[in-house]
């Protein structure tokens, strides 16, 4: 046993390690282009209105520049419809317990771009209730469902999760990468236990940290690059925050390898696609914000985070 859990650690080491190599070369590629000379803070925000470059204007009037927003870049990075990696991928292993049909309804608690609303739809013909935190994604989303027919059974309005209440009960949810970025976990966990069905499923991913975390001290720098108030939970603690509210947790499952090797993918996907274009300045610091984002998650998994699945149901 101890020669499989070392075999896997090794395995996981070298991901980490690859991807961080990934990361270093996207930052090197954007930071050498002469364009982006003056702006070498990676951690600075977008500006409201970019400033146009005149020289570069002068000496190139017919320069057509690729830009995108954020939304945009999320979809680069991870498909049409999605804002988080192993987008498709993940819902499907999320709802496969669920036995859905047309009759029944689910409450996605991280609409993102609508693409597991539209999926869960085309899928199963179930109706869907997505919530999404960012308003520019939710917006998109609309659109998104619109687009693939599927707005006739799916909704996505924004909304603040720390003022979530139950209003229905639902025969399913989900939620990607929420819990982790809460301030009053308990208060959101009782919630959405009451926006259950007894008997009712429930499944998420989230970001906890590993029991023991050898160096705590080590992930301050992500969670600095975090919402503000971002306090993981120890996999210990996971299970008892349920059960308190008769949700009987029955699986938990590390999958960080996976969504290590999904950010690698993703990274090298957006180089290639980068190379053949002139991307404008205000793009170039979107990009690299992002690409600072995900060095820094990418680096905390070194130092005791982890990526989970969770599955559970609601006792009668």
């Amino acid at each position: 046993m101890a020669e499989v859990i070392a075999t896997k650690q090794k395995k996981k080491n070298r991901l980490l390690a690859s991807l961080l190599e990934r990361v270093s070369r996207t930052q090197q590629w954007l930071l050498t282009d002469p364009e982006l000379a003056a702006e070498r803070d990676v951690a600075s925000k977008l500006p409201a209105t970019p400033q146009p470059d005149h020289t570069a204007k002068a000496q190139t009037p017919t320069t057509e520049y690729w830009r995108t927003d954020a939304p945009g870049l999320d979809e680069l990075l991870w498909g049409e419809g999605w804002a988080v990696p192993l987008g498709e991928h993940m819902t499907t292993v999320m709802v496969r317990a669920f036995g859905l049909n047309k009759e029944m309804s689910v409450l996605d608690l991280t609409g993102g771009l609508g693409g597991s609303g539209a999926m869960i739809v085309e899928a199963f013909g179930s109706y869907v209730t997505a919530l999404e935190a960012d308003t520019e994604l939710a917006a998109r989303g609309v659109h998104y469902l619109k687009q693939k027919s599927a707005a006739h059974h799916a909704t996505l309005e924004s909304y603040a999760p720390e003022k979530f209440l139950a209003k229905r009960r639902f025969d399913g949810i989900i939620a990607r990468e929420l819990f982790y970025r809460m301030a009053d976990k308990p208060a959101l966990v009782a919630e959405i236990a009451k926006s259950l069905k007894d008997y009712a499923h429930l499944s998420w991913t989230d970001l906890v940290l590993a029991d023991p975390v050898a160096d705590e001290a080590a992930l301050q720098p992500w969670l600095k690059a975090e919402i503000a108030g971002t306090r993981p939970l120890r996999l210990a603690e996971v299970e008892p925050l349920w059960t308190k509210n008769r949700v009987e947790l029955r699986v938990s499952e590390d999958r960080t390898g996976h969504y290590i090797d999904a950010v690698e993918g993703s990274l090298a996907k957006l180089v290639r696609v980068l190379q053949g274009q002139t991307v404008a300045p205000e793009t170039k610091q979107l990009i690299l914000s992002r690409v600072e984002f995900w060095a820094q998650r990418v680096n905390a998994f070194n130092h005791g985070l982890r990526f989970y699945r969770f599955y559970g149901t609601k006792r009668g």
